[in-house]
């Protein structure tokens, strides 16, 4: 029999003081698999922070190309909106300077046929001469107006598709206004026609009236 086991891996022989030692099992792991572990860990990991950095910089290029992108159509947008609006601003200019004429040669014919009519009309006449010279003036004005919103709604309905609908109802609702006004405007022309015609009547009434005498 062998003799009695001791602790670890000794163990007593068949004879007397004779021992034996167990071996060790072969370890399932290599000595530096932690070692191994830890390597692939960091392989894994700077292929990870690799992949980050590649994601990013395409995030970086992405942006810069959209914002350039966005930074050329737009100045392209506004090149082509100032040069449209400085070639109708000259176009509204010239209608101006020809409105202009046309209103100062209006009023000196004006001025010219009231200073005739004031040795034979009384005063109160002449403030119905000085509202009709208004009132050819404010409608000057307001035709002037009209070609100037016409033409900036013109370039606004061109460079904005998405206020096409807005525009045309808004044009709507100026055509009404437009042609309401146009009836006042009417309506007050045929009243001031008529008391013209009454004054000349009255001046030749009274002028006839001061031959008879």
């Amino acid at each position: 029999m062998f003799g009695k086991m001791r602790r670890g891996r000794e163990f007593n022989g068949p004879t007397p003081h004779s021992t034996a030692v167990i071996a060790k099992m072969p370890l399932s792991r290599p000595p530096n698999y932690q070692f191994l572990q830890e390597r692939r860990r960091e392989a894994v990991r700077g292929q990870l922070l690799d992949y980050k950095k590649d994601i990013g910089n395409c995030d970086v290029k992405t942006s810069l190309f959209e914002s350039s992108k966005h930074h050329y159509v737009r100045k392209a947008v506004e090149r082509r909106v100032g040069a449209d609006r400085q070639q109708h601003q000259a176009q509204i200019n010239q209608r101006r300077c020809r409105f202009k004429q046309t209103l100062e040669t209006e009023k000196e014919q004006l001025l010219q046929e009231m200073k005739d009519k004031m040795k034979e009309m009384k005063m109160e006449r002449l403030s119905g001469m000085q509202e009709r010279l208004q009132f050819l003036q404010e409608r000057s004005e307001r035709e002037r107006l009209q070609q100037v919103t016409e033409k900036l709604e013109q370039l606004f309905r061109e460079q904005d598709h998405e206020t096409r609908s807005a525009l045309s109802r808004r044009h709507e609702q100026q055509v009404c206004q437009e042609r309401a006004v146009q009836m006042r405007t009417q309506q007050e022309e045929e009243r001031r026609q008529r008391e013209e015609d009454r004054w000349i009547e009255e001046l030749l009434e009274y002028d006839q009236h001061t031959r008879d005498k």
